[in-house]
């Protein structure tokens, strides 16, 4: 018989790791930075991190413990193919991205994108995106001088089930959502808000306001078991819309 045509080759996600908090793309200690790291997902070659694949990579750090601190002089590259970043890695807790004070912390311009265990504080805006099944779980967002967190593609996912009780801490999947000076969600589109902070601290028994809590423009949102308090204007706004509140 005729022979079977070999099957085409699949090139498998990678995992990219961060080995510096320079901010530069060449740091002077050879490390991959978190620049560099997110070019590379992109799949673009850049600094000393390698070139991501077309499928959803993995961006990982080996910073040590606690909270480490990447300070970026000028907002970080888009992320333009979908991509997995999680700071709980390497013994650390949580990634701080600490911004310049203006800009977009994370711009994601790809679908299918997991944002996990980071603080992302001092920008314009923390994470912003038009695009689908955007995911933000265990993370800190703001202060920022504007929003914490700004989605308005399909299928949200911000949040989760684990770590949040009754009377308990912001843990687990819970974002803590805090110091935005405008919302700390502003949503159109569609998803899911399901066990934040937003406006308290981590305990949730005091307020770390922003200056709108949730607003909501267009779009469907299911919301359940969230904290929303403390914030300097209203904790939920509904513009031009019909909602069901629950939970």
């Amino acid at each position: 018989g005729t022979p079977l045509a070999p099957a085409p080759a699949v090139a498998l996600p990678v995992i990219i790791l961060v080995t510096t908090t320079s901010d530069d793309e060449y740091p002077a200690d050879s490390g991959c930075s978190l620049r560099a790291a997110i070019e590379a997902s992109n799949g673009n070659a850049a600094g000393y991190c390698g070139v991501g694949t077309a499928e959803t990579d993995s961006i990982r750090f080996s910073l040590g413990s606690g909270t480490p601190v990447i300070s970026v002089a000028s907002p970080l590259p888009a992320i333009t193919d979908a991509v997995t970043i999680r700071g709980s890695t390497g013994g650390a807790t949580r990634i701080e991205i600490r911004g310049p004070g203006s800009g977009v912390g994370l711009q994601v311009n790809a679908a299918g994108t997991f944002l996990k265990d980071l603080v992302i504080d001092g920008f314009t805006t923390g994470v912003s995106t038009g695009y689908d099944n955007l995911t933000v779980t265990g993370s800190i967002v703001g202060p920022n001088s504007a929003n914490g967190i700004l989605s308005s593609g399909q299928s949200a996912q911000i949040g989760g089930t684990t770590g949040t009780t009754p009377g308990g801490p912001c843990t687990g999947d819970c974002n803590l959502i805090v110091g935005n000076g405008e919302s700390g969600l502003y949503l159109a589109g569609s998803g899911t808000v399901v066990g934040n902070f937003i406006g308290t601290t981590a305990s949730g028994n005091a307020a770390n306001a922003n200056r709108g809590g949730v607003s909501v423009s267009s779009g469907t949102w299911a919301f359940d078991a969230n904290v929303v308090s403390g914030n300097d204007l209203g904790g939920l706004g509904l513009h031009g819309c019909t909602r069901t509140l629950l939970g």
